[in-house]
């Protein structure tokens, strides 16, 4: 028994590892990954920015854009890699991740490249404002242009869209201002479209006065579409200026754009002739 127990004693060792059969320890399950080196890492992004700005000028956005992406992971600071990312992005027409990564930039950038990022951000929160409204989404529209006149509040075309989606929703006040500060900015036809568009803000508002005054100037310049004479025609029998409404209701009627509209004025001259 005691020869048995010595050899217990002598294998044990042997058993929990001891000798030079210890295997290695494992390695532990939260040991810290291999540190990058960033200079790697900016090189690489360069790389990748090269290749995908080459083809970017080529016309080949979808292909620029993985790699354009790959290049913004290794490098976020770089702001010459988010704004060629950001235009891709604008190409492919994905304008809300195009508008964040020029802000990014605009963020970063230095002089006429801040300018220009600022530019086409703006831009691009047009275009989401345009798409929204065009779908009916006046909500979203009025976000996305808000957002744009952040960045460019005397663009005169988002003005007159945000004077649209405004006079949709019905707040007349708010779309009358953007259609006025829109037909200041404009300096050809779409002045005369905004200026259409304040009478019809103010019409609403039923400040007849002014409208009558803002399509004048507007029949003046020889602007005789849009029924231009029958809005005038109504504001002045709201006035109760009786025989310039009939004129304008006969002039509305050799202008009118539509059978109905020139049925709807032919009555409206026939009951203010029966009113004497």
């Amino acid at each position: 028994m005691k020869r048995l127990a010595a050899l217990a004693l002598l294998i044990v060792p042997a058993a929990c590892g001891g000798g030079d059969n210890t295997p290695e320890p494992a390695p532990a399950n939260n040991s810290p990954a291999p540190v990058v080196d960033r200079e790697d890492r900016i090189a690489k992004a360069l790389a990748l920015l090269e290749r995908g700005q080459k083809l970017l000028d080529a016309g080949d956005a979808k292909a620029a854009l993985p790699l354009l992406e790959e290049a913004a992971e290794l490098d976020q600071l770089d702001w010459r890699i988010q704004f060629s990312l950001a235009k891709a992005y604008e190409t492919l027409r994905r304008f809300a991740e195009a508008r964040g990564h020029y802000v990014n930039v605009a963020k970063r950038a230095p002089g006429a490249d801040r300018l220009a990022a600022e530019e086409r951000a703006a831009y691009c929160s047009h275009q989401l404002a345009n798409d929204a409204y065009r779908a009916g989404q006046y909500k979203v529209a009025l976000e996305h242009v808000r957002d744009g006149l952040k960045l460019r509040p005397t663009d005169a075309d988002m003005n007159l869209l945000l004077g649209y989606v405004q006079q949709v929703r019905g707040e007349y006040a708010e779309a009358e201002g953007a259609f006025r500060l829109a037909a200041e900015l404009f300096n050809d036809a779409r002045k005369r479209e905004a200026l259409y568009w304040l009478g019809q803000a103010l019409f609403a508002q039923e400040k007849y006065a002014e409208t009558v005054e803002v399509y004048t100037g507007l029949i003046n310049q020889r602007v005789t579409s849009n029924d231009i004479y029958g809005w005038r025609a109504y504001c002045h029998a709201a006035l109760g200026n009786r025989a310039e409404a009939r004129r304008d209701f006969a002039k509305a009627i050799e202008y009118a754009t539509s059978p109905e509209k020139r049925a709807e004025y032919m009555d409206q001259a026939s009951k203010l002739a029966e009113g004497g």
